[in-house]
């Protein structure tokens, strides 16, 4: 969850494990990652609950998407706080596994979404760690000039690629 504040000029992420069990209201208690098929509105109802916050917004992409959109800006630049060591199909994979970091890596978006994604090595925290690392590479890349000259590229990714 990203919390935006512009009074203050903040950002603030938080994560949540995936697997978390909490009440999902008018259903019942399940994983915090089967909330939002029923919809937006109970996926606020779930967080104002449990958390005492409500989303006003959200995006979502699809893995494709997400690819996309790191290869549209060149890559990323992911400063990996620990290293990765984990099964994969990468062309850098060595006898089926890629090893990340620790230090600023830049990826591409296959990489990236493997980065974000993997699991047999490491636990939900590492994950959601990960994901923040990510999330930081993207918003700085979007950040940079010659992101600019991209931006009808990533406007027909995210028109056809992202959920609002």
């Amino acid at each position: 969850m990203v919390g935006i504040n512009p009074t203050a000029g903040t950002v603030s992420v938080v994560s949540f494990p995936r697997d978390l069990y909490i009440n999902i209201p008018g259903y019942e208690v399940n994983r915090i990652n089967t909330a939002m098929p029923h919809g937006f509105n109970v996926l606020q109802d779930t967080f104002s609950t449990n958390f005492g916050i409500r989303p006003d917004y959200y995006i979502m992409t699809n893995f494709q998407g997400f690819v996309q959109a790191v290869n549209t800006m060149g890559g990323i630049d992911v400063n990996a706080s620990q290293q990765l060591s984990d099964r994969c199909q990468l062309p850098m994979a060595s006898g089926g596994y890629c090893a990340i970091g620790p230090g600023v890596v830049h990826m591409d978006g296959d990489t990236a979404l493997w980065y974000v994604r993997s699991r047999y090595s490491s636990s939900d925290f590492d994950r959601e760690r990960r994901a923040q690392e990510v999330l930081k590479a993207i918003f700085l890349r979007m950040m940079a000039l010659d992101v600019v000259d991209k931006l009808p590229e990533m406007f027909e990714i995210y028109r056809t690629n992202v959920e609002t």
